[in-house]
């Protein structure tokens, strides 16, 4: 008995010994050899992975200045908060997207001010060439903007896009112009009545150019387009981001124009948006 205990314990004892002193890499590894993690790579052009083109989310803090003017009274307010934004154009073959989001909060000499909306799309593009071709999408487009002393709201669905675009990996230029009913909307400026722009259509079209680290955005609206005694609104927006590395700093411009009904009648109604916003975030130029 005593034999046997003694030979059980020597040949567990050259096992350990074994087992410590083996090398994985030469001699194999047992089910209970940890195993070195290896992290996986993810290459650029895997297939399934959406580019060429651009995608970025940041988030910021945001220094503004607005000013409206209705009938001859004029106001103005400066402000600060935080913000939100994405911005993507992006291509997975003969698909085509675009995307925009944004929510901010804040407030200033004028009260709050903030918003939230989205502008997405997705089609088909035909390409001519290696990375260019037209392109038809449809989507939606809804946001609401409070300023101090001016509010825009609108949801147009379905939106349908149509027009051409190249984007390559530190180079992408895109134009189109767009339409759709708008099923609700309001526009209204501090001092006059709220205009409904539910029922009517939107006209309008964008251009994107974006040359690494540079992007900038300008895009154009119309609604309502039939005449009446109000007249149409109108709309032209610009945003200029310098993506490359943190921080990412965009500078945003807008201005809004239609007829409201005033004190004295039906006046001439504008608003104007100056906005910085400094903030960190993934800037990918694919």
């Amino acid at each position: 008995m005593r034999r046997t205990v003694r030979w059980l314990a020597a040949s567990a004892a050259l096992a350990s010994t074994s087992i410590a002193a083996a090398d994985p890499e030469t001699e194999g590894c047992p089910p209970w050899c940890p195993v070195p993690h290896v992290p996986e790579h993810v290459s650029p052009n895997a297939k399934g992975r959406w580019g060429p083109g651009f995608a970025m989310r940041t988030l910021s803090l945001r220094f503004s200045e607005e000013r409206t003017h209705i009938g001859d009274g004029d106001r103005s307010a400066g402000g600060a908060g935080v913000e939100e934004r994405a911005l993507a154009y992006l291509s997975l073959g003969k698909v085509n997207a675009r995307y925009t989001d944004f929510l901010a909060l804040g407030g200033g000499s004028g009260g709050f001010d903030g918003g939230l909306g989205i502008d997405a799309a997705i089609g088909y593009e035909p390409l001519f060439g290696d990375r260019h071709g037209p392109f038809a999408r449809v989507g939606i487009r809804a946001h609401t903007l409070y300023g101090q002393h001016f509010h825009t709201s609108v949801l147009e669905l379905p939106q349908m896009q149509l027009g051409y675009s190249y984007i390559r990996h530190a180079l992408q230029l895109e134009a189109g112009a767009r339409t759709g009913p708008v099923l609700t909307g309001r526009y209204g400026v501090e001092g006059g009545t709220t205009t409904s722009l539910g029922g009517s259509f939107e006209l309008g079209g964008y251009v994107a150019l974006g040359a690494r680290p540079v992007r900038l955005d300008v895009e154009a609206s119309r609604v309502r387009l039939d005449p009446g005694p109000e007249g149409p609104v109108e709309s032209l927006e610009a945003l200029l981001c310098g993506a490359l590395a943190r921080p990412n700093i965009c500078l945003r411009v807008s201005g809004i124009r239609a007829t409201l009904a005033g004190a004295a009648g039906p006046t001439r109604a504008t608003a104007a948006y100056l906005g910085l916003t400094v903030g960190i975030g993934p800037a990918e130029w694919r």
